[in-house]
């Protein structure tokens, strides 16, 4: 399953907004005394995501090879320490108060990070979860190595063991969201990783966060993806959209329920898992579309001739509609959608009945409705 890209993979992607960096220094209350050795970098900036794009609040010039960056900052929030030229960033969970940190250029990933609390706790959780990460890349090279060898056996060997070991962490995940709800690294943690946990799962742990970390902007972030997957959730109506189909008309979801039962499915054609699950839609497509049921496909590509070559490719001969704006898709935020491929089944009465059928389970779904 592709999932949307972690903040420290998708940092280089996004928009870079430079605002604030003159900030008037009297009104600031976040010091980073910075570093660095082996660096060939004049200029830094301090910065962060906001609306979808990279913010910076301060910049320095390097003297000597240490610079200061300031910010005003109410909760703890990630930041980064981004060196003009290279595209390097640290990132940084900052507080209030004074912070020192380290670098070495040549071993940029290992920064000493001093008199951050929050930092602390940060890297505590990610050292709890180091093993997992660990098994997870040596089966990935495993696999790699197995498909190399066309050892389609042993591939779904590995499957299965990379599925027990990312059950494990985020069983991990859990506990230690329940166990340690005042922090806002918990939050965070739980946000960026909020694709891998369904609506009771999410609905718990921010239920039982500390109300004093209310105000925390991922906690803001995390109600609202919640309040949407309630929305979108089995039992309540589905929620319309009007997106573009491949000749360029404006077609609404609500258009294209016709009394059957529609299947809305989330994809791309660059989505390798997706692009596996499509023979799966086509055999349920064949079998049961004379009796009453139909497909509608939502892709999140950016590029349209690569859509339409998928959609040809793969034999989908069912409705197709797109914004091809990838990630951004409205009919992805209205539904919550975080990772793909994903769907809803809707049925006659406009109703989600269930959510992410895939293989034989779409099959003995529509079975059982389609007698």
């Amino acid at each position: 399953m592709y999932k949307t890209p972690t903040i420290l993979f998708c940092f280089a992607l996004f928009i870079m907004a430079v605002t604030s960096c003159e900030n008037n220094k009297n009104t600031t209350n976040l010091n980073v005394s910075l570093t660095v050795t082996n660096g060939d970098t004049a200029t830094v900036y301090l910065g962060k995501f906001e609306r979808g794009e990279r913010v910076y609040y301060d910049s320095a010039k390097l003297i000597n090879d240490k610079a200061v960056l300031m910010a005003s900052i109410v909760q703890p929030e990630l930041y980064y320490i981004v060196f003009k030229g290279s595209g390097d960033y640290i990132p940084l969970f900052a507080e209030p108060g004074n912070i020192s940190v380290d670098v070495d250029m040549n071993n940029l990933y290992e920064p000493l990070i001093v008199g951050s609390k929050t930092q602390d706790i940060y890297d505590s959780y990610m050292d709890s979860v180091a093993g997992y990460d660990n098994q997870a890349r040596e089966l990935g090279k495993q696999y790699s190595e197995a498909k190399g060898n066309n050892d389609t056996a042993l591939m779904f060997l590995i499957e299965e063991e990379y599925a027990l070991v990312d059950i494990k962490k985020t069983e991990h995940l859990i506990d230690y969201a329940m166990a340690n709800n005042s922090s806002t690294v918990t939050a965070f943690i739980i946000l960026n990783n909020s694709y891998k946990l369904d609506l009771k799962e999410l609905d718990s742990i921010l239920n039982n966060f500390d109300p004093s970390i209310y105000t925390s902007e991922y906690v803001i972030k995390l109600k609202d993806y919640v309040g949407t997957l309630k929305k979108s959730s089995i039992g309540q109506p589905f929620i319309d959209f009007t997106l573009d189909n491949p000749q360029g008309k404006p077609t609404s979801l609500s258009s294209l329920l016709n009394g059957n039962y529609i299947l809305v499915d989330f994809w791309a054609s660059w989505c390798g898992p997706c692009r596996v699950e499509n023979p799966n839609l086509v055999a349920a497509f064949e079998k049961f579309h004379d009796k009453g049921f139909d497909i509608v496909g939502v892709s999140f590509d950016k590029n349209y001739d690569k859509w339409t070559e998928a959609i040809e490719s793969d034999n989908l001969s069912w409705a197709h509609i797109s914004d091809l704006i990838g990630w951004d898709s409205k009919a992805g935020k209205l539904y919550g959608i975080k990772s793909i491929p994903q769907n809803v089944l809707i049925n006659p009465d406009g109703v989600i009945i269930d959510k992410n059928l895939r293989g034989d389970d779409l099959q003995n779904k529509l079975a059982e409705l389609l007698k």
